[in-house]
């Protein structure tokens, strides 16, 4: 092949790679347009703080409605934690909580520690946590091979929630 040929076939790369450029600026400029138009976005779904654990249930699902060529069905996960269930007051009313201590000794050493879901360190692990006396608190102990380890301790004033071997 010669240079004059090459360099026509680089000329032409040249444009087709700019009109592949140009049409995708098209398209996102079309569905910004369009979301521009549109109603205003919803506003932010609160945070989810998952556990590890959380992976072996079956979530809820609810279905929602496709927006602009997305697919008919979308799903979208819904999450509740006991701990919104707890902290959320009455109108009126103010919950009383309590700071017990927390002692995990379960599972091989350097274990991740989850708290409600929330990860609070690894094993050994001592420390504390707030909650509403009377309910449940869920420890998970998830060991870097095997299979997690879980618990759930009634909150009580002046206790320590253990999980040892």
């Amino acid at each position: 092949m010669s240079a004059d040929g090459l360099s026509r076939l680089a000329a032409g790369a040249r444009v087709l790679a700019a009109l592949l450029f140009a049409i995708a600026g098209a398209r996102f400029a079309t569905v910004s347009l369009a979301l521009a138009l549109d109603e205003p976005p919803a506003p932010p779904a609160k945070e989810v703080r998952q556990s590890p654990l959380d992976v072996l249930k079956k979530p809820k699902l609810r279905p929602t409605d496709g927006h602009l060529g997305a697919a008919p069905s979308v799903f979208i996960r819904e999450h509740t934690t006991d701990l919104d269930a707890a902290v959320a007051p009455a109108a009126s009313a103010r919950i009383e909580t309590v700071r017990v201590s927390v002692v995990v000794t379960a599972g091989p050493s350097r274990s991740l520690v989850y708290v409600r879901g929330r990860q609070v360190g690894k094993t050994p692990f001592v420390g504390e946590v707030v909650c509403v006396p009377g309910n449940p608190v869920k420890i998970e102990v998830v060991p870097p091979k095997g299979m997690p380890l879980s618990s759930e301790r009634l909150c009580l004033a002046g206790a320590t929630l253990r999980m040892g071997d």
